[in-house]
C-alpha cells in the first residue's frame, strides 16, 4: 500500500500556488515600466530651452564697464547696492536704444563713476548666480526698468551727475517696473 506525504505537500503547495500567481503579476509590471514613454516638458515661449545647462561663472571684476557709446566720460553716476547679490547696471541712450554704458556692482558696496552726458533709461537686475552678459542672472534673477529719464547734463557750467540707491529707502523716488530678462 502506497502512502502520500501529506507533510511535504502541505508545506510547498501554498508557495507553488504563490508562485504561480504572483509572477506573471511581476513581469507584467516590469514590461509595463520598460515601455513607458518619455516626453520632453515644452519650455515657454521666448526661454532658453533648458536653463539646467547653465553654467554659472565666475561674476566680472567689481566696477566692471561695458559701453559702446565714444563719448567723453564726464557726468558723476554714483549707486548705491544692497548686500548679499551681484548687479549689472545699465544706461539706455533714450534716442538710440543699441547705445549703452553698463557697469556690474558687487552688492553691499557704493560706486562713483563717470558716464557720457545724455538722457538714459536705467536698467538693472541682480542675482547670486552669473551666467555672463548674455543669459546675465538667468531666470532666478530679478529684471527692473526705471520709469524715469536719467539726464545727466551741463547746467549754468554745472556737470549734473545722479546718485540711485537700489534698494528701499524710505520717502524714496525711484520708480521702477519688472522686466523680462529678455528686455534688458
Amino acid at each position: 500500500m502506497l502512502r502520500s506525504n501529506n507533510s511535504a505537500m502541505s508545506f510547498w503547495g501554498p508557495i507553488l500556488i504563490a508562485a504561480v500567481l504572483i509572477i506573471p503579476f511581476y513581469l507584467l509590471f516590469i514590461a509595463d515600466n520598460n515601455s513607458v514613454e518619455k516626453t520632453p516638458v515644452e519650455s515657454e515661449p521666448g526661454r532658453a530651452e533648458n536653463y539646467l545647462d547653465l553654467t554659472p561663472l565666475s561674476p566680472p571684476v567689481h566696477e566692471t564697464v561695458k559701453t559702446n557709446i565714444d563719448e567723453e566720460m564726464t557726468a558723476p553716476f554714483e549707486i548705491k547696492t544692497d548686500s548679499g547679490k551681484y548687479y549689472l547696471v545699465k544706461l539706455a541712450d533714450v534716442g538710440n536704444n543699441s547705445k549703452y554704458f553698463m557697469i556690474f556692482v558687487y552688492g553691499g558696496q557704493t560706486i562713483k563713476v563717470k558716464v557720457p552726458l545724455g538722457n538714459y533709461i536705467m536698467k538693472y537686475c541682480n542675482g547670486n548666480n552669473w551666467y555672463g552678459y548674455k543669459e546675465l542672472f538667468g531666470p532666478e534673477g530679478s529684471y527692473n526698468k526705471s520709469e524715469d529719464i536719467f539726464n545727466f547734463n551741463i547746467s549754468d557750467g554745472q556737470i549734473n551727475g545722479i546718485t540711485v540707491t537700489l534698494y528701499g529707502v524710505i520717502s524714496g523716488n525711484l520708480e521702477i517696473e519688472a522686466i523680462n530678462r529678455e528686455d534688458f
